[in-house]
């Protein structure tokens, strides 16, 4: 399944759950219902970074989760059978340093402040946050953006072989990141920023690279 009939999808079916029309969605997103069927239909290749997020929020869903990087269940956070919103129950988590979505640094040891996580993503007493800074990881289909929260568990890390496309907090050669894991052809193991601005790092030194804990969820602001 392509990219674009993949968001399509997902886009479709999270209107359907909620039982909402176009018209519904109209309202809750400023979108026009003739321009949220054609991004539904997959008519429109190119759905633009602003709009997938604004379409998001109507839908009370992580941006991730629409754009298919994240591999966590669709959030089902704010899906009230009424007018009044549910709420929404919370973990406090620990949150780490500022991992940079550019040159690299975060502070793994000491804590610099907490976020309420909804209890969906703390599978585990490991799961930690990370804020992030940079903008490499703004992409034209994926984004993680510059002020993020990445919600992170140590315990999905593994090999290589296994994280290939994987979104995680890696440690190599002393600097930490946010990156994409990606095996070339040739074996070799890069780790690739959303931004085609960036250059790949590649890691020469497989030995030196640490996973820290692979993305499972990203929020903006409050968007859950």
């Amino acid at each position: 399944m392509n990219q674009v009939k993949d968001v399509a999808d997902r886009i479709k079916q999270r209107r359907l759950e909620l039982g909402l029309t176009y018209r519904d969605l109209e309202e809750a997103t400023g979108i026009t219902a003739s321009t949220l069927q054609r991004y539904e239909s997959g008519f429109i290749s190119k759905l633009p970074i602003d709009k997938l997020y604004t379409i998001a929020k109507g839908l009370r869903v992580d941006p991730g989760y629409l754009m298919g990087w994240t591999d966590n269940e669709k959030p089902k956070l704010k899906t009230p059978t009424s007018n009044v919103g549910e709420i929404v129950k919370t973990r406090r988590l620990p949150m780490y340093g500022k991992a940079s979505a550019g040159n690299g640094y975060i502070n793994l040891t000491d804590e610099v402040g907490y976020y309420d996580v909804p209890v969906q993503y703390c599978t585990n007493p490991d799961v930690y946050t990370v804020k992030i800074s940079g903008e490499s990881m703004t992409g034209l289909d994926k984004a993680i953006h510059d002020g993020s929260v990445a919600v992170v568990d140590p315990q999905l890390c593994s090999t290589p072989e296994a994280l290939d496309g994987k979104v995680c907090i890696f440690t190599y050669n002393d600097e930490t990141y946010i990156k994409q894991l990606a095996i070339d052809k040739q074996g070799i193991i890069r780790l690739r920023s959303f931004n085609p601005n960036y250059d790949d790092i590649i890691v020469l030194k497989p030995e030196l690279l640490k996973c820290e804990g692979r993305v499972i969820v990203t929020f903006t602001e409050s968007n859950w």
